[in-house]
């Protein structure tokens, strides 16, 4: 009777790759993780007679720090 025995080989360099993008994303989401910071939120107003097309539409800053 005949086995079929295959040995499954992944070079080291292939292994040494993956750990390298690895190390690599996760450093570069970590870095960005730390430096967040959120959007400060912006309101505004709307003022028009209508909302068509050709018409004039203002808008306002209402936005309690500006800086």
């Amino acid at each position: 009777m005949k086995t079929n025995s295959q040995n499954h080989h992944i070079d080291r360099k292939v292994v040494y790759l993956f750990l390298g993008t690895f190390l690599l994303s996760a450093t570069v989401f970590a870095y960005r993780y730390v430096r967040y910071v959120p959007c400060k939120e912006v309101t505004f107003s709307i003022n028009a007679k209508e909302y068509r097309v050709g018409e004039l539409i203002k808008f306002s800053d209402n936005t309690e720090s500006a800086s």
